[in-house]
């Protein structure tokens, strides 16, 4: 084991910061990073309000609605039509909506009560945490996905097992979180205490997100490297040492995708897809 960070960590919103010093540990052996700290309560309203500012279907919709092309893209929709399809971690519902037309059953896991009359509303049928969804559907699922969840919780690696529960004999797993491997962490130290975060508990490289699904026995694994940020962002941190969004500076938009590209084929990139399968 060895310390990889210790300093002050995001708690929420960029600038808000831990008052103390949090302690950021790496196994040797595996290569996974892990926060040191107590997380938020996620089935009541207090991540959203720290991260988002307010814990409503229309504000995640706000914010959350353009992620979804991305996670369509990591998935398809060549084979979703008449099957079943579980998202954990679905928040208001924004990634199950776009596929409730054709999917023959949408199961949404979200430990968060606010959003659950809402996914009700919506025809999926609704549990709060991955075990109460096994103690339903196990192996009953076409498909599950989870998107930048299995950062957030105290054991990543049994999260992926009652996954794999849930899921039918062949059946398909796509799953996204962070990159512990992004170029920004190497190259500005004050990108450090914005990449940590109270909100993520475990770091992963494809390395380590590797391994934690193989211990899950997931077979057939994949991993993608996606950067999600352009150039200018990047370029913003190195001036100012602030984020700076995408799109800011459009006369260098002939470079981005060479940048993208570049940090993709490198893993260097900010975030990681992974699909597996069940045997």
């Amino acid at each position: 084991m060895s310390t990889l960070y210790n300093g002050r960590i995001r708690l929420g919103k960029f600038n808000e910061l831990s008052p103390s010093n949090e302690t950021v540990l790496k196994c040797d052996s595996c290569h996974v990073a892990f926060l040191l700290t107590e997380n938020f309560k996620y089935d009541s309203d207090e991540y959203r309000l720290a991260v988002e500012g307010e814990a409503s279907p229309s504000s995640y919709y706000k914010t959350h609605d353009s992620e979804q092309s991305e996670k369509i893209l990591a998935l398809g929709t060549g084979g979703v039509r008449g099957k079943t399809v579980a998202d954990i971690g679905c928040g208001a519902g924004a990634f199950l909506d776009f596929f409730a037309l054709v999917a023959e059953r949408t199961i949404a896991v979200e430990p968060c009560q606010t959003f659950h009359s809402e996914l009700r509303k919506k025809g999926h049928t609704v549990f709060s945490s991955t075990s109460d969804a096994v103690s339903s559907c196990r192996e009953k699922m076409d498909i599950v996905t989870c998107f930048a969840v299995i950062e957030h919780v105290p054991d990543p690696v049994h999260l992926l097992q009652e996954i794999r529960e849930l899921l039918k004999p062949g059946g398909l797993f796509v799953m996204s979180t962070p990159n512990s491997s992004d170029w920004l962490l190497q190259l500005i130290p004050e990108y450090r205490s914005f990449f940590y975060r109270r909100a993520h508990s475990f770091y992963f490289n494809d390395s380590s997100l590797r391994i934690a699904l193989e211990k899950a026995f997931f077979s057939n694994i994949k991993i993608k490297f996606k950067q999600q940020y352009d150039i200018s962002n990047s370029l913003t941190w190195i001036r100012d040492r602030v984020p700076g969004g995408n799109a800011k500076w459009p006369f260098l938009n002939a470079l981005d995708p060479l940048f993208r590209n570049h940090l993709e084929q490198t893993g260097m990139s900010n975030f990681l897809y992974a699909t597996a399968e069940r045997a």
